[in-house]
């Protein structure tokens, strides 16, 4: 599925990181068309393929997500997660940034993103191949139970790639990594320098319980801060915490639904690939 976005001329949104989503040339309205193509496949532990899954995604709405902050008076509540428009005129208009190391990939349980982090599953329910918990991005920690296994990149040091930080092996605040993340995304350029056309996220994780994948999406956990050290954060960005009633930098580009959904049992490895390509158009 093809999704279109329009917003205003960006302001050197591809300059500042070259995986960047293409900008309108400066005084034109043009619109931005997305388009994201999924492979799943799961394999045994010997590396047998069981399932080859392959779906198209549209542009995310965005979605709830309850948390309990460290940071803030208010003890727990809701945050309302931007989606794919929202996030792609903040690129348009050069206040917001698509930082390649900070991109992730969820796999969802049946509950889907709407009740990612809802705290009971009805019995008569699924359950996801991962219950990721203690999943940690400051200013907040997201003690509920996350019903999704998440992949994200390895951490490198001396890099401002927080997400990883604080959740990969290696990392300081959990050195063993977290039941349910993966830390093996890639991210690579589609097209070539000063014609690019999107980019591909690939990652693998074994699922720790037996379950079912009923969707997937693409999220960016850190769009409000220009890539470097020190980190700079980008003036007038919408999804920076505080502002709007955020607590992260989290927004969700893409994702769909999978019918049927996609079982799996524990021990297995689920290897996800989306593709996600941009054009101009109206």
């Amino acid at each position: 599925m093809t999704q279109t976005a329009t917003a205003k001329p960006a302001a050197q949104a591809g300059a500042r990181n070259p995986s960047a989503m293409p900008a309108a040339a400066k005084g034109q309205q043009e619109g931005i068309t997305v388009h994201g193509h999924w492979v799943i496949e799961v394999k045994n532990p010997d590396g047998s393929l069981v399932r080859h899954v392959e779906v198209e995604n549209s542009l995310d709405p965005g979605f709830p997500l309850s948390y309990t902050s460290s940071t803030n008076a208010t003890p727990s509540g809701t945050q309302n997660v931007p989606g794919g428009a929202a996030f792609l005129n903040a690129l348009l208009n050069g206040q917001a940034v698509s930082n390649a190391g900070s991109w992730g990939i969820l796999l969802v349980g049946p509950e889907g993103l709407t009740n990612l982090s809802t705290t009971s599953i009805p019995g008569n329910v699924p359950q996801p191949p991962c219950v990721t918990r203690g999943f940690n991005f400051p200013p907040s920690t997201f003690a509920v139970p996350l019903r999704t296994c998440i992949l994200l990149q390895p951490y490198i040091s001396g890099t401002n790639n927080y997400v990883s930080q604080t959740n990969c092996p290696g990392s300081s605040t959990y050195p063993a990594g977290i039941p349910g993340v993966g830390c093996t995304l890639t991210s690579s350029i589609l097209g070539t320098y000063p014609n690019f056309s999107g980019f591909q996220l690939s990652g693998s994780l074994t699922a720790g319980l037996t379950g079912n994948i009923s969707a997937v999406a693409t999220v960016n956990f850190d769009p409000c801060t220009l890539p470097g050290l020190p980190p700079l954060p980008i003036s007038g960005c919408p999804f920076e915490p505080g502002v709007g009633g955020n607590l992260v930098n989290l927004v969700s580009l893409t994702s769909t639904t999978l019918n049927p959904a996609v079982p799996v049992i524990s021990g297995q490895t689920i290897q996800a690939t989306v593709t996600i390509s941009f054009g101009s158009g109206s």
